[in-house]
């Protein structure tokens, strides 16, 4: 890519390919099929599971967050190309492919991925500099698309409200996911806070977790 003409040619072939990969996972996840499409739409092989205890959508590398993760680092180039386009034809291309991609990114069900998202859409927003009516009309759209789609699809990204919960009831039921993460990155604070400069040597997090 030590082109201009290189450059734009790598980025069509990505925008493409992530889109058409997208297609797959949303045909095979709409329609329940245990069709993987060749191993491009699979369910996560890491035990991924959506709150009902079904295997999570993970794409063609069978990891659910991940996969959310990337399909969230390609669309603002759709969504950049449907803000830059001239023609048409060329704005519905890339509204479709930034559809298609969100719709795979919210079947992986992935709240870090989700939470990234709307990190990426205020910076693009702030970016283009977008008019409050149409950012407006954007939100709406965004929505209309959350209700659309099933809620066994939006249940895992429904319940990061547990982030910050209104009561204890609310605080004691949050799920293993969340709950691990905050005690292990609060125990990591507690290590830094004990060993602020020399910490606690290399690779022994483990073994001072439990003190």
């Amino acid at each position: 890519l030590n082109t201009k003409e290189k450059w734009k040619t790598g980025i069509n072939v990505l925008l493409f390919a992530v889109t058409f990969v997208s297609i797959l996972g949303v045909i095979h996840t709409l329609t329940g099929s245990s069709q993987t499409f060749w191993g491009f739409a699979q369910q996560s092989a890491f035990g991924q599971t959506t709150d009902s205890g079904e295997l999570r959508y993970g794409g063609p590398i069978a990891e659910s967050n991940i996969w959310g993760q990337v399909l969230v680092s390609v669309l603002p180039i759709a969504l950049y190309r449907f803000a830059k386009a001239h023609s048409p034809q060329s704005k519905l291309m890339a509204a479709s492919a930034s559809l298609l991609i969100l719709l795979a990114m919210l079947f992986t069900q992935s709240r870090g991925a989700f939470l990234a998202l709307v990190l990426v859409l205020i910076f693009i927003a702030i970016d283009l500099r977008i008019k409050s009516s149409t950012l407006l009309l954007a939100s709406t759209a965004g929505l209309l698309v959350l209700f659309l789609v099933p809620s066994k699809y939006t249940e895992r990204i429904r319940s990061l409200d547990i982030f910050l919960p209104t009561n204890q009831d609310s605080a004691v039921s949050q799920d293993e996911s969340v709950q691990g993460r905050r005690e292990k990155m609060l125990t990591g604070l507690a290590m830094f806070k004990d060993n602020p400069f020399l910490g606690v040597g290399f690779a022994n997090y483990t073994d001072n977790y439990w003190s």
